[in-house]
């Protein structure tokens, strides 16, 4: 069955293409493994396609403002709930952890390791439309690390770009979500999670555009079954 997956590299506010009755869901690029999972097994049980989108939270957040017939947005209830996207209500998909992660090559024990001088590149994404990027400089910031390493930072806009830099070796270092880091396991070194006291909850939702329809509230009805929950159990998110 076919689906129609677009990347979101900017904003496609020109896309205004009928969906034809699909389902419309766009999401924070850091989930899209997961959320194609999902929508694989949905299209499987159902007999039915899930259109996708995927980009930073503020090329999502734009995208909806500009677009039509979106069903669902999936991303960090802080973004969504400050977003001014009217949402009818949320389904918390689970919770995002920080997760700092290195190239091959290089060995890291725990997150002070940053600090080693032979890490030179350390990749970071845009903390004002990357929920990662918000975590990191926390982080960053609160171990008084930011000062001392502000030379080697280098700022991508998303998740995807970060561990794309890892995988061909361009970076030393990262900051991913813990999704992405199972996700390249075996194409990267590893990854540390970063302790959750030093930054900000990250709580994973699917905010709800309208769900008058059959197929949303069908949808909806879906993702409570053992496994979805599952699936997104395997990528580090699960409740």
């Amino acid at each position: 069955m076919k689906k129609k997956i677009l990347f979101i590299l900017f904003l496609l506010a020109i896309f205004t293409s009928s969906y034809g009755g699909n389902i419309v869901l766009v999401s924070a690029a850091g989930y899209k493994k997961p959320i194609q999972e999902i929508a694989n097994l949905y299209e499987t049980e159902h007999r039915a396609e899930l259109d996708m989108m995927f980009g930073n939270m503020s090329q999502v957040i734009n995208y909806v403002k500009n677009a039509s017939s979106i069903d669902f947005v999936v991303g960090d209830r802080k973004f969504l709930d400050k977003s001014g996207i009217k949402f009818q209500n949320y389904k918390i998909l689970g919770k995002g952890v920080l997760a700092i992660a290195y190239r091959k090559g290089l060995e890291m024990s725990s997150s002070e390791d940053i600090l080693n001088g032979d890490i030179k590149k350390i990749l970071v994404p845009d903390a004002k439309k990357a929920i990662y990027g918000a975590a990191a400089m926390e982080y960053l910031n609160k171990k008084n690390y930011y000062e001392q390493l502000k030379d080697k930072l280098m700022f991508v806009q998303t998740v995807p770009q970060v561990s794309s830099y890892l995988i061909t070796g361009e970076a030393d270092v990262g900051f991913i979500n813990l999704t992405d880091a199972l996700a390249l396991k075996d194409k990267i070194g590893g990854y540390i999670l970063v302790d959750e006291k030093d930054y900000s909850d990250i709580v994973i939702s699917l905010g709800v555009i309208e769900n008058k329809s059959a197929s949303v509230n069908e949808f909806l009805e879906f993702l409570k079954k053992d496994n979805v929950q599952g699936i997104l159990k395997k990528y580090g998110i699960g409740q």
